[in-house]
């Protein structure tokens, strides 16, 4: 008789139900991230499930984020938490911990990715003070500045050939006036273009 009550989830067939369901949220969760990434995510929050009952509190959620690069305090992991906890148990599984993490981890990969990709067009380098290039401990000069040149060659890399006029407008409208474009200008341009 077991599992056979018509409209709902009882007994084993709700088992199995809720069962499918954990899986496909799990899958639709784990979408645009490496396995590497879905690993170390599932490392941290079994590291801090401490009693292995397959969901963390307030406090393990916070040492989680910890590890993963993400600090915040008491008071707002336990918003998150009410956020994140979708049963409202005051306890949140792997899936919803992975749901919670996946943006955070993608925004911090697209960052390195418009910090290289800032590095590779930079073609002017960093000086001090004193007007001597800095230099990496490989002696070679660090990326400092993006200038007309540059925004020319990720211009043509796009294909979005823009005239130097147009190029010129974008540094000065985006440097107030410099000639050059500095690693936390592009960054924050690219942030407030929703790049990450």
């Amino acid at each position: 008789k077991r599992g056979f009550e018509v409209g709902g989830r009882e007994g084993w067939c709700g088992e199995m139900a809720e069962a499918d369901d954990e899986k496909a949220r799990l899958k639709r969760s784990k979408q645009g991230l490496t396995e590497e990434q879905i690993m170390e995510i599932r490392e941290a929050f079994d590291a801090f499930d401490t009693d292995g009952g397959g969901t963390i509190d307030v406090d393990e959620l916070r040492a989680a984020m910890k590890a993963l690069g993400q600090n915040h305090s008491k008071a707002e992991t336990k918003a998150l938490m009410e956020e994140i906890d979708s049963s409202g148990e005051g306890a949140i599984d792997f899936s919803e911990f992975l749901d919670f993490m996946k943006p955070k981890i993608l925004a911090q990969d697209l960052e390195k990715d418009v910090r290289h990709q800032f590095q590779i067009f930079a073609d002017e380098a960093k000086v001090d003070d004193e007007g001597n290039v800095l230099k990496d401990k490989y002696d070679v000069p660090i990326p400092g500045y993006i200038t007309i040149e540059g925004l020319r060659k990720v211009s043509e890399t796009c294909k979005e050939c823009a005239s130097d006029e147009e190029l010129a407008e974008i540094i000065e409208y985006v440097t107030d006036g410099d000639d050059r474009i500095d690693e936390p200008t592009f960054l924050k341009v690219c942030k407030a273009m929703r790049l990450f």
